[in-house]
């Protein structure tokens, strides 16, 4: 039984690092292309889907404003997978420090793609606590 469990915890691991190479070969290739100004090679990088919602044009214009913008990408941190669907990268660029979120379907095509300006997860999330029993005697409310 207990080889059983560890063929089926090995297999799992390995789906997963799976899975996270995949993305990696994706957001390196895009990371490559963005910094080399090859937008029709992301843009080639899209699912069907992702190419009709976000044609070539606009494709684009979007990464060249938003080369304008940040600049050039120097650095990236993987940081997770958000609701199991999209990974998230902390991305150091020359003015800016962006969460690139990617999605990629079986084919290892992007069908989710959005940027953001990153924000440091709340390390102390005690402090939005507020006691609401202020009004009781101390050793009571505590």
């Amino acid at each position: 039984m207990k080889k059983y469990f560890f063929l089926t915890v090995l297999f799992l691991m390995n789906t997963l690092f799976a899975q996270t190479d995949n993305y990696k070969n994706v957001i390196d290739n895009f990371v490559t292309n963005y910094n080399t100004e090859k937008y029709n090679d992301i843009f080639a990088a899209f699912s069907p889907e992702t190419k009709q919602a976000l044609p070539l044009d606009k494709t684009n214009d979007f990464l060249k404003n938003l080369k304008n913008q940040v600049g050039k990408i120097e650095d990236k941190e993987f940081i997770g997978f958000q609701k199991q669907s999209y990974a998230t990268y902390k991305t150091k660029c020359e003015k800016a420090i962006l969460a690139i979120n990617i999605s990629i379907d079986k084919q290892n095509k992007i069908n989710g793609f959005y940027i953001i300006p990153y924000e440091e997860p709340n390390k102390n999330p005690t402090n939005n606590i507020i006691n609401a029993l202020q009004t009781y005697p101390k050793d009571i409310a505590e």
